[in-house]
């Protein structure tokens, strides 16, 4: 009876494998078919291109206003790299480096802080009561760890927040921790949120998630203790303050749950409609053989291969120029 199942077993793993090769190869054959097109869709771009006034770009037959462009790019990078955020979403235990600017006008890059024992990120949402609750929890754990090598930010990533409210929302509740604004909700795409409030502890030797969950367990949905009894955040940074290394721990976090659109997925983005031309008007004039980018665009796997490093230089701000 062992023997059957488990020549079963070992015949269902080859037949699930079978399909999945399937897919990845009908995934493979459409982008190669994309490939083709490149050169097609390439053609005419350069004429149209021209025609464009230099404050636009050229996109979908038209001329569009260059407000929004490192969003456009970062979404026509993602496209590239969909597949590699599928294969990566299994791992989802460090942070990629971004560049973000808080409510006070400063440009905060993650990993400017490789030095520090700890950076812990609190998610922040206007209006949430949750937050507005927990706010001294906050502050007294920025104030407490300051000298220890930790660094405190908030981070929103609300689609209906900009930054005038995000200033406002500090301004009346008095937040003095700097509020990163995720203006394109990539980095809380990338960090997997779901809910304000929620707080990620990140360790700088590697740049992995120890702990996400809730602060402590004083506040919760319409109720509220005197003193926490748990201090999940306080115990996880105690032990990175003394050199170990936590292991991951998760805890449920209340908080207002953040609408993240399946922005790829609605904008119906092509490669050969969207992606090239966005590149041809903003990439491809250094980008090219002979020119004075490291490496030439010239056709969808070159490009696709480097979509990785293109989206940390857009991030980060490195690029474009």
């Amino acid at each position: 009876m062992k023997q059957v199942l488990t020549k079963l077993r070992s015949q269902l793993e080859r037949h699930t494998h079978r399909q999945l090769r399937k897919r990845e190869t009908s995934s493979l054959k459409n982008r190669e078919t994309a490939l083709k097109n490149h050169y097609r869709a390439s053609k005419g771009l350069n004429a149209v291109r021209q025609s464009c006034p230099s404050s636009s770009q050229f996109g979908q037959g038209r001329c569009l206003p260059i407000q929004g462009l490192g969003k456009r790019l970062l979404l026509a990078v993602l496209f590239m790299i969909a597949p590699l955020n599928a294969i990566a979403s299994t791992d989802a235990m460090t942070v990629d480096n971004f560049t973000l600017i808080d409510h006070f006008g400063d440009a905060q890059e993650l990993h400017y802080y490789r030095d520090m024992k700890a950076v812990v990120l609190v998610i922040q949402g206007n209006g949430c009561q949750i937050v507005r609750s927990t706010l001294a929890d906050y502050r007294a754990l920025r104030d407490d760890y300051a000298e220890q090598g930790v660094q405190v930010f908030m981070l929103n990533s609300n689609l209906q927040d900009d930054r005038d409210s995000i200033q406002r929302e500090a301004q009346e509740w008095d937040i003095d921790i700097p509020i990163l604004h995720d203006s394109a909700q990539l980095v809380g795409r990338s960090l997997s949120l779901t809910r304000t409030a929620e707080v990620l502890v990140l360790d700088p030797r590697d740049w992995s998630i120890v702990y996400r969950g809730a602060l402590n367990n004083r506040v919760d949905y319409e109720r509220q203790k005197a003193n926490a009894s748990e201090r999940y955040v306080r115990e996880t940074l105690d032990l990175l303050i003394e050199g170990e290394k936590p292991e991951f721990r998760k805890v449920n976090a209340p908080g207002c749950l953040i609408n993240f659109p399946d922005a790829v997925a609605d904008a119906a983005i092509s490669y050969v409609h969207d992606v090239a031309p966005i590149l041809a008007q903003n990439c491809v004039h250094c980008h090219t053989e002979g020119g004075i980018a490291p490496w030439a665009m010239s056709d969808y796997r070159m490009v696709q291969g480097f979509a990785p490093m293109m989206r940390e230089v857009i991030r980060t701000k490195r690029m474009p120029p």
